[in-house]
């Protein structure tokens, strides 16, 4: 149970993350063109981007189908001033569906711990009753 509701967390922390970057990218995102840099090892629908920020090269990671990109597409992206390294597709600023995704599966998660806790009280109670009926014959 503690692994479902470390997931939970986990999920939960990403889905809080996630509105604040769509925030910040909304409001105070800088745009600039990146280039496709890796289309694989990044989840089946997360691409690698490389972008420049004050002449320096920055790496982040996009939401985009691999299969739709070529490495070294330049793609126009919105990046985070402040962070850098947060950045997203110019297309998507403001979409926040993936984290309300991860907001909602994180405190499902999170709400089977206490659930599950309490079935197996009432599971434990069931049995202890059962138990004692047997002894006296009832």
């Amino acid at each position: 149970m503690a692994g479902v509701a470390g997931y939970g967390a986990v999920l939960l922390g990403l889905g809080i993350s996630g509105f604040a970057n769509v925030h910040a990218l909304a409001t105070s995102g800088v745009p600039a063109v990146g280039r496709v840099s890796a289309t694989s090892g990044y989840g089946k629908t997360s691409i690698q981007v490389t972008y420049r920020v004050d002449g320096r090269p920055v790496q982040g990671t996009v939401s985009a189908d691999p299969s739709s990109v070529y490495l070294g597409e330049p793609l126009p992206v919105v990046y985070d001033p402040g962070h850098p390294q947060v950045v997203g597709l110019a297309s998507d600023v403001g979409d926040t569906g993936s984290a309300w995704a991860d907001t909602i599966v994180g405190v499902i998660f999170l709400a089977l711990v206490p659930l599950s806790f309490l079935l197996s009280l009432t599971s434990a109670r069931r049995r202890r009753r059962r138990a004692v009926s047997a002894t006296l014959g009832g």
